[in-house]
């Protein structure tokens, strides 16, 4: 995989990850107050920006390894639960991202012994 590929795919998976944090900051809100919608509205902006990502990288990358990679919007959230909401990291969190990487690894690996 080219490191620019590489590169724009990161970045679709960090803005679904972000995705997460404005349904998060929509969820401490008033229902249908101004600041819940903008973050509803932010949530929705972030869906539509990675679905258009998403569809150039799935021009560039075989679908079941850019599938693979998308597990690591649960690193992302994890990082940025941790950076904006000061949340915890748990042993068991850390063991399940280490066997995300680890199958990442495996299905890339093997994607390339197919090529």
């Amino acid at each position: 995989m080219k490191i620019r590929n590489f590169v724009f795919l990161q970045v679709a998976i960090f803005i679904y990850s972000l995705s997460n944090v404005f349904a998060k900051f929509a969820a401490y809100e008033e229902f249908l107050s101004f600041r819940y919608i903008l973050f509803m509205g932010l949530l929705l902006l972030c869906l539509g920006v990675y679905a258009l990502m998403w569809q150039q990288i799935l021009k560039k990358i075989p679908l079941s390894v850019a599938y693979a990679f998308n597990g690591l919007s649960i690193l992302w959230g994890i990082l940025l639960g941790l950076l904006i909401f000061q949340e915890q990291i748990t042993l068991k969190a850390c063991i399940g991202a280490l066997f995300i990487i680890a199958g990442i690894i495996v299905i890339s690996s093997g994607e390339k012994e197919h090529e």
